[in-house]
C-alpha cells in the first residue's frame, strides 16, 4: 500500500508512524521508498492496535464514533475540522 503523494506530505509534516500487529515499522524500507522522510519520522511506542487508517477514516466517514480506537483529543479534533466527512466510496477507495 502507498500514500498519495508521500514526498509532498514528508515534505510539509513530520511523520508519527505506529506499528501495527503483524506490520512492524521498517524506517529503512520508508527511507528507500520516500527519500523525502528523512529526518521527517517519529516512530510511537505505543501498544499495537489491530485497526487501520483507511478502516479509521471509513468510520468517521459513515458516521460512526472512534471512540477509544483514538485519543480523545484526536477525536475532537476530527470532528471540529470535519475531516474525513466525505463519501464513503472515497474513503475506501484509495487517494489517502
Amino acid at each position: 500500500h502507498t500514500w498519495h503523494r508521500a514526498a509532498d506530505l514528508a515534505r510539509r509534516c513530520m511523520l508519527a508512524v505506529i506499528a501495527r500487529p503483524g506490520h512492524p515499522v521498517d524506517v529503512a524500507d520508508a527511507r528507500r521508498r520516500v527519500p523525502e522522510v528523512e529526518g521527517r519520522l517519529v516512530v510511537v511506542d505505543m501498544p499495537e492496535v489491530g485497526i487501520s487508517s483507511t478502516t479509521l477514516r471509513h468510520m468517521v466517514a459513515c458516521g460512526r464514533s472512534i471512540r477509544y480506537w483514538v485519543p480523545a483529543e484526536v477525536e475532537r479534533l476530527i470532528q471540529a475540522s470535519g475531516l474525513y466527512r466525505r463519501p464513503v466510496a472515497e474513503t475506501m477507495g484509495g487517494g489517502h
